[in-house]
């Protein structure tokens, strides 16, 4: 149902961009729900303009929230959709939510689960794709004051 090196794809995707601020990356399209393939696009600089990379296949929705300590011993007391000031200078980790959905429909199967991703939930699309959310946390070295 889901392709196995969807996430890690992904997560190399990700990678490539650890270092930018939410500002310097262009907002995702929107998930049309009657779209044939939702997939996880980004813009990339080329020449003069600007040109659409697809990255992954499958992807309905990416969360990124930040770790925050708040009292000051490294290690991440909440999470944060949108730090800023202070929650931003002592971010210590990010957690990265992707909600992937298969890529075909599944005869007799309903999408009846709401999925948590971001401190928000999505309700079930009611339709016959399979979907599962994954998640990963990584520490911020460089904000969390660490070489």
């Amino acid at each position: 149902l889901f392709q196995s090196s969807a996430l890690l794809e992904m997560m190399q995707a990700l990678e490539r961009v650890v270092g930018t601020t939410k500002d310097d990356l262009p907002p995702l399209p929107p998930i049309d729900p009657g779209a044939a393939l939702p997939t996880l696009c980004m813009e990339a600089l080329a020449g003069q303009g600007m040109r659409t990379q697809c990255l992954v296949e499958g992807v309905e929705d990416l969360q990124v929230t930040l770790g925050v300590d708040t009292n000051g011993d490294g290690r991440t007391d909440r999470y944060l959709a949108a730090p800023a000031g202070q929650d931003l200078a002592r971010a210590v980790s990010a957690r990265v939510e992707v909600l992937l959905r298969a890529l075909e429909p599944v005869p007799g199967h309903v999408d009846t689960g709401a999925y948590r991703l971001g401190g928000r939930v999505r309700q079930p699309a009611r339709d016959a794709y399979p979907r599962r959310v994954y998640a990963a946390s990584v520490r911020l070295h460089n904000l969390a004051g660490e070489p």
